[in-house]
């Protein structure tokens, strides 16, 4: 059976692509709106006739291109298909002129983990995600600390008071689009910025999600951003790299969900051109 990558395929292939993602990401779906959105940027699609068999979701910043998405259907992966979208992002990278390439990936996933690795990805640090049950927020709602947080809209905050953000994050003010995303800053009234996060209030969950001191804020910063939470969901993912987070998050009795692996390639020189 033959296979074709096409570069911004048509809206018709929306609904496959859909029903792909739900077989792919069962617990970390994009839906009808979210893949609309992206269709007329860096995406493509493995196609074999009509049939969409897989996918590939490159994420452009000034500084880096981040792979978000390789999705192959079950009943053909092994053939490649995976390699040539990889390729199809890689090649689109080198035209783009970024040469500073990341993407995660679950530990527990070895076929994902040889992929990138035949394509000179390596490991660059290790991240978490943790789930906050509904319960939980209930239970804390009117707790009182001294700790006490604020969050602010990331485009309400002063220039003086806003956090520092990594190249990875460094459009994070751009992607501030209430209410299907938000971007914080959390403040503290005598320290100022201590944090800021991107919320999907309809995943639910947030990344990044950056707080100093978590061991004696998280609980406090949770609890500011629960009104914003959406109301049909019983859960909250954090998925960060910072590991005091982790150690604040297993104190405050909060199931780790899985660990990621963040992976990077920073030499342009070889691409795989044989998948």
């Amino acid at each position: 059976m033959s296979y074709r990558i096409v570069y911004k395929p048509s809206r018709l292939y929306l609904r496959d692509l859909i029903h792909l993602e739900t077989q792919c990401f069962p617990d970390e779906q994009m839906d009808k709106m979210a893949f609309s959105g992206i269709m007329d940027n860096e995406f493509w699609v493995s196609l074999s006739g009509s049939r969409v068999n897989g996918y590939g979701y490159l994420k452009i910043t000034p500084e880096l291109a981040w792979i978000v998405r390789v999705g192959v259907a079950n009943k053909q992966r092994n053939k490649g298909i995976g390699a040539r979208l990889m390729d199809a992002m890689l090649k689109r990278c080198e035209e783009l002129e970024r040469n500073n390439i990341i993407l995660y990936v679950r530990q527990d996933n070895p076929a994902a983990l040889h992929l990138y690795r035949k394509f000179d990805f390596d490991v660059a640090e290790e991240s978490y995600q943790y789930i906050i049950e509904k319960d939980w927020f209930d239970g804390h709602r009117d707790c009182i600390n001294e700790q006490e947080l604020t969050v602010s809209p990331v485009v309400d905050v002063p220039e003086q008071m806003m956090p520092v953000f990594s190249d990875q994050w460094s459009n994070l003010s751009d992607l501030h689009d209430p209410p299907k995303t938000h971007v914080f800053v959390f403040l503290h009234e005598t320290i100022g910025s201590i944090g800021y996060c991107r919320l999907n209030p309809e995943f639910p969950g947030c990344f990044p999600f950056e707080l100093d001191t978590p061991m004696s804020m998280l609980s406090s910063a949770l609890r500011a951003l629960e009104p914003y939470l959406s109301r049909n969901h019983t859960k909250l993912k954090l998925t960060f790299a910072d590991p005091m987070v982790a150690k604040a998050c297993e104190t405050l009795g909060f199931e780790l969900n899985y660990r990621l692996y963040k992976m990077s390639r920073t030499s342009p020189d070889i691409l795989c051109r044989d998948p």
